[in-house]
């Protein structure tokens, strides 16, 4: 399963329960990182887990749910912001940027959250609508 089978797949929030609970390749969260432009570790934080536990999960290992969760979370929130800049990189630059409206904190900041997430969620159908973000 890679990054590209996974937000080809699931069509429905039920599609996301099931590959959250299947639970998804460490490989996976590698990708993500690389589309982001970070390292796995910059993301421990928005995953509730340290650096060093990521490490010990080999590339073809499943992660646990609730780690494979947030995972999704962040990925869903990047395919998101892919769309409303309608490029890979400028999205991956909006996720990292400091943003006023945010306090000063990135978007990818608040990702640790499922509250902070839906603050993104809202503030790209803001931005997509063209409302001053």
């Amino acid at each position: 399963m890679s990054v590209a089978e996974i937000i080809d797949y699931p069509q429905s929030l039920s599609d996301w329960v099931t590959t959250a609970r299947s639970g998804i390749p460490r490989r996976v969260l590698d990708e993500l990182a690389g589309l982001l432009g970070v390292k796995v570790a910059d993301l421990a934080p928005q995953l509730h887990v340290s650096a060093r536990t990521l490490n010990r999960y080999g590339a073809d290992k499943l992660l646990p749910a609730d780690l494979s969760e947030r995972i999704l979370i962040i990925l869903r929130t990047y395919e998101r912001a892919r769309e409303v800049f309608g490029d890979p990189v400028k999205a991956s630059a909006w996720l990292k940027r400091p943003n006023r409206v945010l306090g000063g904190q990135t978007p990818l900041d608040l990702l640790d959250t499922i509250f902070g997430t839906e603050q993104i969620m809202n503030l790209l159908g803001r931005i997509e609508h063209g409302v001053y973000s």
